[in-house]
């Protein structure tokens, strides 16, 4: 639970025999199902204490002196002890000899000779030679020492056992581990003095032929050494070749030969996935083709980046314009055992590519000029930006006719000899298309303008017809409703029209507001003429002010004569946009008897968006909106002084694509979905997108895509990550969808998705400190903690245990 190590209970550690114990801990989490497991290497040092006494290799030594020797002899005797610290160091006491003899050691030892052995009544000395060490409470070790003295004349016979002697030794070996002895062929004889030819090599030889070392050993730079050994007895010397060979182990970690203080630049061109980043030169001094220096590369979580043997590959397209540099953290790992690694910093730079295309700014643009404008004057600019680097950009027109662009600044002006005109066409639909420049052939990207022709006094008012004939009974007061409305397609004030009518003797005056009525000023049955030819003036409102005229011939008849009256069709059927501005015509009905005309129409229907002049002309009132009401019906009446006409009008509104597509889920333009982490191509919801044009048309076909995103595409309605989605890596996504319909020009909608990423038990715990190093002394006891080990896990509510592979000494909570 809590990752504390101790002995097992029972175990005994031994300074002398292990010095370090390497543990494999395992960390495993158990929040959901078997849970994952992660494993870090503990390598424990046991620390010394004064449990063992001095020793000598020997029970007993042979010595023989001849009785002619003075000062001393080379003993070589000298005693180990495998504690460390005072507790190792040795002194040593002599038993007595009746003062012919004493001991002396330091680096070696020596037997001094006290007495001259000539004058000795003994030829054989049993002595005892006796190590204590320097712990607490002080321990000892003993061994005996037989001296024989013999003649001055006496033969002794010496040599090694082998010419020469050939020993394996590990480069870990410890200073003081034992590589061989090297032996005298006569046991009996205990040499005096053993030395090695070479100071500058790390061996020793101990007074019983045991080669030792004393230096550290570094296969990477020496993997044998060859050196003689020389045994003396008396004045005699012996010598036999020694070879050593030094074996490997892992003790070298991978080294980037291309890392400049752990970092590693490549330089690579934006593109599609699988590009080749570079080659990751590593190598290893350990032992050529062995395990120790068998090299695997791999990336660091990253999604981005994978590695083929030596090969750096990126797996996503990489976009500059998205991410100009990345970093990424490599391992080249050993196959040793255990394994050696190292870290490498590797820095992606990105190289530009035109594989952007312009975008405009404030698409689409809108636009005014004055129906006399000039194409010196400017009308509007539009304005292009390209992510790629040290892009220019070009500005043209699809279609020229009218208006032109300059391709620098993207200024639209009127084509020379264009003529505007506000009564004949008020908006014109641009498209401009910008191209980037810098290199090839370019990327091109268009934005819709829409300019608005603002009106000038330029049209005078104008009648339907050049004149009109009016019957009117004799007995006729007040007046008759004309229904002659003159027409003016400026706008404002130069549309407003006021009317004068021309001198009928006094008769007749004129009063128009929404219509128009033929006042009757005196008693027709005084009139001396029985036909009347008027002018009737229509005047704007403009600066200066227009005008135009009809004529109107009135004929006088007497009270009883006859009038017919009829409609030329019982039913008109018209149709009609639903962009169709106020004033439009939709359609005329008409009176059979064209000599006769009509007093006043009149619609059924107050509330249509229609209405109907006095030649019978039915025009639009007001907006349409086909999604509301996509056909009317309604009648239409005409009038003739009491007579009354009627006529059946139906009218059909055709679409246009005037409404956006809808993201029923969204609220406040964002969706939010919830989904599990895991492998590519997971489905993350449907989106649900309407559009109210007219159904089965392009107005209403929606087409949805995703703004600049490598890690998430839409397949029809359904939302799909196209990468592994990992919470720990990121537990939240936002990007931008677009619902587009076919329409011309197509109209969009735009909605922010938020995708969470609901965590998944996909994570192994990772140990913060590994590896660990601990001490324990190898007296301590088997509640007594040794160290803690510690693990943490990116997966939500995540419980950690901990354990062992190997239990024989160690145990952990």
């Amino acid at each position: 639970t809590i990752g504390a190590i101790y002995l097992q209970d029972g175990s005994i550690l031994d300074y002398e025999t292990e010095i370090v114990h390497t543990l494999v801990v395992e960390a495993t989490d158990v929040n959901q199902g078997d849970g994952n497991v992660t494993s870090t290497n503990v390598t424990i040092y046991v620390r010394d204490v004064n449990d063992d006494a001095p020793t000598f290799e020997k029970d007993s030594y042979s010595i023989i002196i001849r009785e002619d020797r003075y000062a001393y002899v080379d003993l070589g005797i000298i005693a180990n002890d495998s504690d460390s610290g005072l507790n190792g160091e040795i002194t040593y006491e002599l038993s007595d000899s009746n003062g012919f003899f004493g001991i002396m050691c330091d680096d070696d030892s020596r037997i001094l000779i006290l007495k001259d052995l000539a004058s000795s009544t003994e030829l054989e000395y049993n002595l005892t030679l006796t190590a204590f060490d320097g712990g607490e409470p002080t321990l000892n070790g003993s061994t005996d020492i037989f001296i024989t003295i013999i003649a001055n004349d006496s033969a002794v016979s010496l040599s090694f056992t082998e010419s020469q002697y050939i020993f394996n030794i590990t480069e870990a070996a410890l200073t003081g581990a034992c590589i061989g002895n090297v032996e005298i062929s006569d046991s009996t004889i205990d040499i005096q003095a053993f030395s090695i030819s070479n100071d500058s090599i790390p061996f020793n030889i101990t007074s019983s032929g045991e080669i030792f070392l004393i230096d550290e050993l570094d296969r990477e730079v020496t993997d044998m050494y060859e050196f003689t050994v020389k045994g003396r007895y008396e004045s005699e010397e012996i010598f036999a070749n020694v070879v050593v060979y030094v074996s490997d182990i892992n003790d070298n970690n991978p080294v980037f030969e291309d890392a400049i203080d752990d970092v590693i630049v490549f330089n690579v061109s934006e593109g599609v996935a699988d590009i080749y980043i570079g080659t990751l030169n590593v190598t290893d001094s350990d032992e050529p083709d062995t395990n120790n220096s068998l090299i695997e590369i791999s990336v660091v979580e990253s999604e981005s980046f994978n590695i083929n043997g030596t090969y750096l590959l990126a797996v996503v397209d990489l976009d500059r314009e998205m991410q100009s540099t990345y970093e990424i953290t490599i391992i080249a790992s050993d196959t040793g055992q255990p394994p050696r690694m190292t870290n490498a910093k590797v820095i992606i730079n990105v190289i530009d590519e035109n594989d952007e295309a312009p975008e405009f700014i404030d698409s689409p643009y809108t636009g005014y000029v004055y129906e006399n404008s000039t194409s010196d004057e400017e009308i509007l600019f539009v304005n292009a930006t390209d992510a790629d680097l040290d892009s220019s950009i070009t500005y043209s027109l699809t279609d020229t006719s009218i208006f032109r662009i300059d391709a620098t600044i993207g200024a639209i002006y009127l084509q020379d000899g264009s003529i505007l005109d506000y009564e004949t066409e008020i908006v014109h639909t641009l498209v401009v298309e910008a191209t980037d420049v810098n290199q090839g052939d370019g990327n091109v990207t268009s934005t819709n303008v829409t300019i608005y022709v603002r009106d000038v006094n330029d049209d005078a008012p104008t009648f339907e017809k050049d004149s009109y004939s009016i019957i009117i009974r004799e007995d006729r007061y007040a007046y008759v409703d004309l229904g002659i409305i003159a027409n003016d397609s400026d706008s404002g004030l130069n549309g407003e029209i006021t009317y004068e009518l021309s001198d009928s003797n006094g008769f007749f005056g004129i009063m128009c507001d929404d219509d128009s009525r033929i006042l009757i000023l005196k008693d027709l049955a005084s009139s001396t003429e029985l036909e009347y030819n008027l002018t009737l003036t229509a005047f704007d409102g403009g600066e200066p002010t227009l005008n135009g005229s009809t004529d109107i011939f009135i004929t006088i008849i007497a009270n009883d004569s006859a009038v017919s009256l009829s409609f030329t069709e019982s039913q008109y059927i018209f149709n009609i946009t639903e962009a169709a501005l106020t004033g439009a015509c939709i359609g005329n009905v008409e009176i059979s008897d064209s000599t006769i005309d009509i007093q006043a129409f009149s619609i059924s229907n107050d509330s249509i968006p229609f209405n109907i002049t006095s030649s019978g002309e039915i025009f639009l009132i007001d907006e349409l909106d086909r999604e509301v009401t996509d056909m009317y019906e309604f009648t239409v009446k005409g009038r003739y002084e009491s007579e009354e006409i009627f006529a059946n009008v139906v009218v059909y509104v055709s679409d246009i694509n005037d409404n956006n597509p809808v993201f029923e889920d969204a609220i406040d333009d964002v969706i939010v979905f919830n989904v599990s982490e895991g492998v590519a191509d997971i489905y993350i919801g449907t989106l649900n997108v309407t559009d109210s044009d007219e159904p089965d048309t392009n107005n209403s076909l929606i087409e949805i895509s995703v703004v600049e995103s490598e890690s998430f595409n839409i397949n029809g309605t359904y939302l799909l990550a196209v990468v592994d989605l990992d919470r720990e890596m990121q537990s939240t996504y936002e990007i931008t969808i677009i619902a587009s319909d076919t329409g011309q020009p197509p109209r969009m909608t735009n909605a922010k998705v938020i995708i969470n990423v609901i965590d998944e038990n996909d994570e192994a715990p990772e140990f913060i400190d590994s590896p660990y190093t601990g001490y324990v002394y190898e007296n301590s006891t088997s509640d007594e903690e040794i160290l803690f080990v510690n693990a943490t896990d990116a997966d939500l509510d995540s419980s950690i245990t901990y354990s062992l592979t190997d239990t024989s000494i160690f145990r952990i909570d």
